[in-house]
């Protein structure tokens, strides 16, 4: 799979000596129905399949939720955007999605998004995944945006460059975590580096960034 790093970048460093403590993390909600199990989730992209298969990440971070009276919504780089959907059993039509803002120039990231958005027939999901299909092969693929958790821990720093992770590996197993985050969450994207111990740096979007804000295993966030 194709990576791109156009992801807030972070470095996940073990910690040469560090202290984790407990965070309580909050269940996953999703207010859908029996007859739209759709209705209240919220997804982020992770990646789109071409008809021949070759599955791409996204440049951006793109959020799509759904309401319980047949409307889309969402974030991408060119803003808010929001249009209609309809759906029985695994048919679903999305149509006249839209950014909020008129005036956007959308780029050509985003234009293909719209285009895929309003082009998409069948839908597969679960409790964490769900995957547009548009009929020819492409389609998009979402994870279940994270919930959040009671106490987040803070990120300090300046937001415009790394974020530093320190990992106590004396309780947590770190090549775990790594690979949780490796293969829950495409956007977690590992980058070679050398410091203390067994450090890597790696890219996120910030539904990642939320996860790792709330994982036991990590003991601070540092902007670096």
């Amino acid at each position: 799979m194709k990576k791109y790093l156009g992801y807030l970048s972070l470095a996940l460093l073990t910690a040469c000596n560090g202290v984790t403590e407990s965070l309580d993390t909050a269940p996953p909600s999703n207010g859908g129905t029996a007859t739209n199990p759709l209705a209240n989730s919220d997804w982020v992209l992770t990646a789109y399949t071409e008809a021949t298969g070759v599955k791409t990440e996204p440049t951006q971070y793109v959020t799509l939720h759904f309401d319980t009276a047949g409307q889309v919504s969402g974030q991408f780089d060119c803003g808010a955007y929001a249009g209609s959907y309809s759906m029985a059993d695994t048919l679903i039509t999305i149509t006249n999605a839209k950014p909020a803002n008129t005036n956007c120039t959308m780029a050509p990231a985003d234009a293909n998004y719209m285009t895929l958005l309003n082009t998409i027939t069948t839908k597969t999901a679960d409790a964490q995944q769900l995957t547009l299909g548009l009929g020819d092969g492409r389609k998009l693929g979402f994870a279940k945006k994270f919930t959040g958790c009671k106490n987040p821990r803070p990120v300090t720093g300046n937001a415009s460059t790394p974020i530093q992770l320190t990992i106590n590996t004396t309780v947590n197993d770190a090549e775990g975590l790594i690979a949780k985050f490796e293969k829950n969450n495409p956007d977690f994207i590992l980058q070679p580096s050398q410091a203390c111990g067994d450090i890597v740096k790696a890219r996120v979007n910030p539904d990642t960034l939320e996860q790792l804000r709330c994982d036991p295993v990590v003991s601070s966030l540092t902007y670096n």
